[in-house]
Protein backbone atom coordinates (compact mmCIF):
# COMPACT_ATOMS: atom_id res chain seq x y z
CA UNK A 1 0.00 0.00 0.00
CA UNK A 2 1.52 3.61 -0.81
CA UNK A 3 2.08 5.90 2.00
CA UNK A 4 0.78 9.05 2.22
CA UNK A 5 2.56 11.65 1.11
CA UNK A 6 0.95 14.07 3.23
CA UNK A 7 2.62 12.54 5.97
CA UNK A 8 6.06 12.02 4.13
CA UNK A 9 6.55 15.76 3.67
CA UNK A 10 5.45 16.08 7.36
CA UNK A 11 7.78 13.59 8.39
CA UNK A 12 10.93 15.47 5.93
CA UNK A 13 9.98 18.85 7.84
CA UNK A 14 10.47 17.47 11.33
CA UNK A 15 13.49 15.53 10.74
CA UNK A 16 15.21 18.89 9.23
CA UNK A 17 13.71 20.96 11.86
CA UNK A 18 15.57 18.66 13.93
CA UNK A 19 18.57 18.65 12.24
CA UNK A 20 18.86 22.33 11.86
CA UNK A 21 17.44 22.65 15.85
CA UNK A 22 20.60 20.37 16.85
CA UNK A 23 23.14 21.93 14.57
CA UNK A 24 22.12 25.28 16.07
CA UNK A 25 22.72 23.90 19.72
CA UNK A 26 25.96 22.33 18.66
CA UNK A 27 26.77 25.50 16.88
CA UNK A 28 26.04 27.26 20.43
CA UNK A 29 27.61 25.46 22.58
CA UNK A 30 31.07 25.32 20.65
CA UNK A 31 31.40 29.03 20.37
CA UNK A 32 30.06 29.69 23.80
CA UNK A 33 33.20 27.34 24.66
CA UNK A 34 35.17 29.43 22.54
CA UNK A 35 34.31 32.69 23.59
CA UNK A 36 35.06 31.41 27.59
CA UNK A 37 38.26 29.75 26.71
CA UNK A 38 39.46 32.99 24.88
CA UNK A 39 38.44 35.37 27.61
CA UNK A 40 36.69 37.57 25.15
CA UNK A 41 33.53 37.12 27.59
CA UNK A 42 34.70 36.37 30.92
CA UNK A 43 31.81 36.29 33.43
CA UNK A 44 32.34 35.65 37.48
CA UNK A 45 31.96 32.20 36.92
CA UNK A 46 33.97 31.41 33.91
CA UNK A 47 36.16 28.21 34.66
CA UNK A 48 38.77 29.20 32.51
CA UNK A 49 39.26 32.50 34.73
CA UNK A 50 42.51 32.52 36.50
CA UNK A 51 42.70 32.20 40.63
CA UNK A 52 43.56 35.12 42.63
CA UNK A 53 46.70 32.87 43.83
CA UNK A 54 47.83 32.55 40.76
CA UNK A 55 47.47 36.44 39.05
CA UNK A 56 48.90 38.10 42.49
CA UNK A 57 51.49 35.68 44.27
CA UNK A 58 52.32 36.78 47.70
CA UNK A 59 49.91 38.35 48.36
CA UNK A 60 47.62 35.53 50.24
Amino acid sequence: MPENPQKNFTGKIVSITLAVTGLLIITSIIIGGALLASRKWDPTWNPFRPKAESRLPGTY
